[in-house]
């Protein structure tokens, strides 16, 4: 017979025999481990969404379970712990004895940082259509690693302590940031865009190019982007680009548009 509770199992050999009744006995030899978990050490995290994982001194996972304090049966023997909020993440082993009741509090060593922008000083706030991305700063100069994105005006990141890129972006418009996340602490970043919106309308038109207001050294206007529609209402960063409108193959015509921080732009084309 194969008994189990929680993450203890345990086989039990029995015999049964004409008109008796078997009398089953067995101890797990188990011990009960409940964890806690710390932003720094001292700070209680409370965070529903905590999730423990544990697992063998190997790495074969034993068992999942979420919330800020969790009690795990184990048969006696090393274990790890792996514990995840959000974007963070820490390991620790441990060790459980027969019949042993313990807890084991752990470090996150994580911060949270919630980030929004702003399309210029004393402009109004991004909209929730935003994309706010967070990527781990390579300490040699080198491209920044992603580690998460959110969709959303004021997005909260849990991240471990260190050094990130903040990133915005909206529409043409895009701004980054270095910031420091500290474990135990809320950093709170607000990004400045730099950035307006760019509205042309062109009526009867199927096709809208957005290209760079500046010509490049081959003499052409860089490609940025292109609609399918008669009309565009875009952020982008300030800046002069070139619009032209088409129906079909034909150009109906094409403006010169200089956007600016903190500003809206409207043109009609012709």
């Amino acid at each position: 017979m194969l008994l189990n509770t929680d993450l203890v199992k345990t086989a039990v050999p029995f015999k049964i025999e004409a008109g008796k009744t078997a009398e089953i006995k067995t101890h797990f030899n188990a011990g009960l481990v409940t964890f806690t978990a710390t932003s720094d050490g001292t700070a209680a995290l409370q965070d529903p969404s905590l999730a423990w994982e544990v697992a063998t001194p190997e790495g074969t996972w034993l068992g999942t379970k979420y919330g800020p304090s969790q009690p795990f049966m184990l048969a006696a023997g090393d274990y790890k712990v792996k514990l995840t909020l959000g974007a963070a993440s820490v390991e620790q082993p441990f060790a459980v004895a027969p019949g042993e009741r313990k807890t084991v509090q752990v470090a996150m060593g994580a911060g949270k940082l919630t980030l929004s922008a702003i399309f210029a000083e004393g402009s109004e706030a991004a909209p929730d259509r935003s994309a706010f991305s967070v990527s781990k700063a390579d300490p040699s100069g080198g491209k920044p690693t992603w580690i998460a994105t959110q969709y959303n005006s004021k997005p909260v990141f849990d991240l471990p302590a260190g050094t990130y890129i903040a990133t915005f972006e909206l529409d043409l418009a895009k701004a980054e940031q270095q910031v420091e996340v500290k474990a135990g602490t809320i950093t709170e970043v607000v990004l400045n865009a730099g950035a307006g919106y760019l509205a042309v309308s062109a009526p009867g038109a199927t096709v809208m190019e957005i290209l760079s207001g500046e010509k490049g050294l081959d003499g052409k206007n860089k490609w940025i982007t292109t609609d399918y529609a008669e009309s565009i209402n875009k952020a982008a960063k300030a800046g002069a680009y070139l619009v032209r409108a088409r129906k079909g193959e034909e150009l109906i015509g094409e403006k010169l548009v200089e956007v600016k921080a903190g500003q809206r732009s409207e043109v009609t084309i012709p």
